[in-house]
């Protein structure tokens, strides 16, 4: 008897440790803000737990967490003292099914409380009044953007290290944003946005990510962001020729950028010395890289997609290290012929989905580097 009672209390501890892990291996991916480029709690990946009610019966230390607007335990978010990152969910607007005004008030005057907060993303901009001003809070994210209250109490908040924006309807963003001067990191994910906003003065920016409408140019003094080390500008591309204001950013280590209308790229991408990765994406117009690409001594990863078989990759053997090229979306047996004597060639990705007749080809032209992955 005491055997069974022994066994069916392994059998009960181990259920509740598998359903534990289960809630937090769901819910990772949707609080996974990471960057390789700054060292901040908010840009690492974090087990997020799904709910608040499952947070407050955990064990263990509860870092991150989703809450619901119609969950009745929102009073005690305060036991969640060492809360770091804050997920509101859609139920929270200032017009909410669930929660009065008053009701708002009090669950923000709560979470104002919590000593170790960093991160909170909420869904409607018009909260940023109910958001009590922090100056431990360093992450924020909005999704339903409001020209005027961004514009009125985003300066509450001005400690801010960490910065998402997202939403299609964003045709313009308020000047204000070029006023956070502790910003690191910048993703303004903004389908219809119809070109950057002043941000010249964020002198610290290390990260900037842009998804945006229909972009033909760069603000002229976009140079000015020296610290920038990651750049990312995707959405509808129609630069007629690759932003020189890039080249300029000495401190840069990864670009990715379409290009679907740029032939060639200029001599000047040498002054771009810290680079260590180069993603050219649309990239089906491109002939050829600069022979100045030689002075790019850091440079070993390289990336093009939807390339055409008028690319010559000739100047590439003048870099100093060896290097990968991950083609993806074009003729890859032609281009891979154009590298046999290419000696710092170390590896040649190309996408898992490659016809496997074209795979062998590759692995007969050039043994040993070819890599088969998700590009």
């Amino acid at each position: 008897m005491v055997r069974f009672i022994f066994l069916m209390v392994l059998a009960i501890n181990f259920l509740m440790t598998f359903s534990v892990l289960r809630a937090t291996e769901v819910a990772t991916d949707r609080f996974a803000f990471n960057s390789g480029y700054l060292s901040t709690d908010y840009t690492k990946e974090h087990y997020v737990w799904p709910s608040l009610e499952a947070a407050l019966n955990a064990e263990e230390i509860v870092e991150a967490v989703i809450v619901s607007a119609n969950s009745d335990q929102l009073v005690n978010i305060k036991e969640l003292s060492e809360l770091k990152f804050l997920y509101l969910d859609k139920g929270f607007t200032t017009n909410s099914f669930y929660l009065t005004k008053e009701g708002l008030q009090a669950f923000f005057g709560i979470v104002s409380q919590l000593p170790n907060l960093q991160y909170v993303s909420i869904y409607d901009c018009n909260l940023l009044p109910y958001l009590v001003p922090v100056n431990k809070l360093r992450g924020l994210k909005i999704e339903k953007f409001d020209w005027l209250v961004f514009e009125h109490f985003i300066m509450k908040f001005s400690y801010l290290e960490y910065l998402y924006i997202k939403d299609a309807g964003v045709v313009r963003i308020p000047p204000k944003l070029g006023e956070l001067v502790f910003l690191r990191q910048l993703e303004i994910n903004c389908t219809n946005l119809d070109g950057l906003p002043d941000i010249v003065h964020l002198y610290d920016l290390e990260v900037l990510k842009i998804k945006a409408g229909k972009m033909d140019r760069l603000p002229y003094d976009f140079n000015k962001l020296e610290q920038l080390k990651y750049l990312e500008i995707a959405g509808v591309s129609e630069f007629r020729e690759f932003p020189l204001e890039i080249c300029a950013l000495s401190n840069l280590e990864e670009l990715h950028i379409n290009i679907p209308f740029v032939g060639y790229l200029p001599d000047s991408i040498s002054n771009m010395r810290s680079l260590h990765k180069i993603y050219l994406k649309e990239a089906h117009r491109l002939r050829e890289f600069p022979e100045s690409i030689i002075h790019l001594k850091k440079l070993n990863y390289i990336y093009l997609s939807t390339f055409s078989g008028y690319f010559n990759p000739a100047s590439l053997k003048t870099l100093e290290n060896t290097f990968t090229l991950a083609l993806n979306r074009g003729p890859h047996v032609k281009i891979a012929k154009l590298l046999l004597d290419n000696m710092k060639l170390a590896s040649l990705e190309v996408p898992m989905s490659l016809l496997p007749a074209d795979k062998k080809k590759l692995n007969d032209l050039l043994p040993n580097k070819i890599n088969s992955t998700n590009l």
